[in-house]
């Protein structure tokens, strides 16, 4: 088959990560990704991808620019007949937008190519009739089916009114010899801040943006310090970074800046910034979080740190329920509940919980419904299908 991939990132996520672990390993098929230029473009050369770069493919939705819409709608034809040109040229058998946001310009391409779409969904929808849901309905009309990366994401689709019968399941993964734990630390983390192994770090690997919760972590912070001031040295850090030129984020991390100076919390909460090597990241921590206030596709740090044999507290909405088996695989708390976080930190923290077979059953939960061989077969089954699909119902016309 040849699978012609679409992206609108320019920057780095976890989607982004997933993506690139899932055409790196896909054999004895052609691949091309086609997307804006950028770290996420860098990233795909390094590793070996074909990738050819369409400046035009920007979100077209939630834009942080009040006119970004309509500059976008103005060279909307432009950007969907060149996908089409190199729809075409590579002679593609199925077409797959690496979320929504590329979906209006690849659903229109597909079609005037003669060639099936498809999209992996990271959206989530909770409620029936909002402009989420409306959203999602709308630009549904522009694919053939979609690859949910977790149950919570197909019910979510289907409440946006897409029947089930085009979306299947499949979750994301890992090497899962390439994240095996270890005793032996990093100093990644430790060495940029001066800390030795006695400090317990506290880690959120996760973009500056207010839907992962970072003020959560912060007054979760001063709830430790404030009210168990017995507990072992501590740390939290964040590692992670703002979108690029996006301003919402840039106004988020300045407020965490604020809140972290208001509290007294400077040498308590630290910023890591971008790190490339995420097995070093994971080496250095003692706690892994993934504190979403809003709803987790599939959290890639909560598989990733269990996979280390590091312990993960999540927060209880989304995805992130499915791949952690709360008080046995990890923990669960609810999202935004700062004194929550807190209260099960400090057991943590005081070893009143035995950790050891928690990590235990968290990378053996991995290596069952993880494993990113298992991830690949299932797609390229999908992708097989979808692109049958389109050549039989072209015979019958």
């Amino acid at each position: 088959m040849n699978l012609l991939f679409v992206s609108h990132r320019r920057d780095v996520s976890g989607a982004e990560i997933c993506t690139q672990r899932i055409v790196e390993r896909i054999k004895d098929h052609r691949i091309l990704v086609v997307l804006p230029e950028g770290a996420f473009a860098d990233r795909l050369r390094q590793a070996g991808i074909a990738v050819e770069t369409e400046a035009g493919l920007t979100k077209m939705a939630r834009s942080e620019d009040a006119f970004a819409f309509l500059r976008l709608a103005g060279r909307f034809s432009g950007v969907v007949e060149r996908l089409r040109r190199i729809i075409r040229r590579f002679d593609a058998d199925l077409v797959i937008s690496n979320a929504l946001g590329p979906v209006p310009y690849a659903g229109p391409a597909a079609r005037l190519a003669g060639v099936p779409n498809i999209c992996i969904h990271y959206h989530p929808v909770l409620q029936p009739g909002t402009s989420d849901a409306k959203f999602v309905f709308f630009l549904a009309k522009f694919c053939d089916g979609f690859i949910a990366v977790s149950d919570a994401m197909n019910r979510g689709l289907q409440i946006s009114g897409v029947p089930a019968a085009k979306i299947k399941t499949i979750y994301n993964g890992l090497d899962v010899a390439d994240y095996m734990p270890s005793r032996d630390r990093s100093h990644l983390l430790r060495g940029k801040f001066s800390l030795d192994d006695s400090v317990k770090l506290i880690g959120l690997v996760a973009t500056i943006s207010e839907a992962k919760g970072h003020h959560v972590v912060i007054e979760a912070a001063r709830l430790l310090r404030d009210e168990f001031p017995a507990l072992a040295p501590w740390r939290f850090v964040f590692v992670g970074a703002v979108f690029e030129n996006s301003m919402l984020g840039a106004a988020y991390q300045t407020r965490l800046e604020q809140q972290i100076r208001k509290h007294g919390l400077q040498d308590r909460v630290l910023f890591a910034g971008k790190h490339k090597n995420m097995r070093e990241v994971y080496l250095d921590l003692d706690i892994v979080l993934n504190t979403s206030v809003e709803p987790e596709p599939l959290g890639t740090t909560i598989y990733e740190a269990m996979a280390m044999g590091k312990p993960v507290i999540a927060s209880h909405v989304g995805g992130s329920a499915e791949i952690v088996d709360d008080g046995r695989a990890g923990f669960l708390v609810p999202a935004g509940d700062s004194r929550e976080l807190a209260m099960l930190l400090a057991k943590m923290l005081q070893g009143q919980i035995d950790l050891a077979p928690i990590v235990a059953a968290g990378r053996t939960r991995v290596e069952a419904c993880f494993d990113l061989r298992s991830t690949v077969e299932q797609y390229l089954m999908h992708f097989a299908a979808c692109s049958k699909k389109r050549s039989r119902a072209n015979l019958a016309s």
